[in-house]
């Protein structure tokens, strides 16, 4: 194993598995965040601020971008285990891919499922998504859906769709649900935090607190440059903003 704390993430078609840490598998629980949503809703945008606190300027169409966090798990003695690895997976939101993404609906243990409020189209898109992993995922995983551009809705014009038709649809589905702006660093981090607790209470008993060790670094899409001082903080292993209590 790597002494790294951060490694480099892997883009591909199909992720590279090389890429996860090893270790005594049988100490560690490992589960898989899928993103999921239209073209040029923001998922990318998304996963950036989660995983590294940085928001990508210029946009890069996703084929696939594959990434992890592993977690130390404490607070409780009756754990079996010690880390708790999540596979975070940034879908192409084309649908020449939806083999793809069709195998993710099945197998994912968490979804994230983003839609533009500037889109109708792209909420129309996230509506069936959310009834494909209904209706493949055989887990009862968690949904989150999430309207992102916030900053972009006009104020002064009305949005009905966006204010009706949205709210009756998370009440009948019963989803998390949240409407923010990529750009909001921590409104990002609160959201995919509410998640990950969703995660740790199904499948960690009493409740106990995860805290971030190491996680893989952006592609080269992303600039390592542009937040050098959060990752240097995470590379060394002290970085104590994404803890989940």
């Amino acid at each position: 194993m790597s002494d790294n704390k951060v490694q480099r993430s892997h883009s591909a078609v199909r992720p590279s598995r090389h890429s996860i840490p090893t270790g005594d598998e049988s100490r560690k629980v490992s589960l898989t965040l899928v993103v999921l949503g239209a073209e040029k809703v923001g998922k990318s945008a998304l996963v950036s601020q989660f995983l590294w606190c940085y928001f990508p300027i210029d946009y890069h169409p996703t084929v696939e971008e594959f990434n992890w966090i592993e977690y130390d798990v404490s607070g409780n003695d009756t754990i079996t285990y010690e880390g708790l690895l999540l596979e975070v997976i940034d879908t192409s939101g084309s649908r020449d891919f939806l083999a793809m993404r069709n195998l993710y609906e099945s197998t994912g243990d968490a979804f994230v499922v983003v839609f533009s409020v500037d889109s109708q189209a792209s909420f129309k898109e996230a509506k069936a998504i959310v009834s494909d992993i209904r209706k493949r995922n055989c887990k009862d995983a968690p949904i989150l859906l999430i309207a992102n551009k916030m900053d972009l809705l006009d104020t002064h014009k009305k949005n009905d769709w966006a204010n009706l038709e949205v709210e009756d649809y998370i009440h009948a589905e019963h989803l998390l649900f949240a409407n923010l702006s990529a750009r909001d660093t921590s409104a990002v981090e609160m959201t995919f935090g509410r998640l990950l607790e969703r995660l740790r209470n199904r499948r960690c008993s009493g409740r106990p607190v995860l805290t971030k060790r190491r996680q893989s670094m952006p592609s080269k899409q992303v600039p390592i440059y542009t937040n050098s001082v959060h990752l240097q903080t995470v590379a060394k292993g002290k970085d104590t903003r994404c803890s989940v209590m």
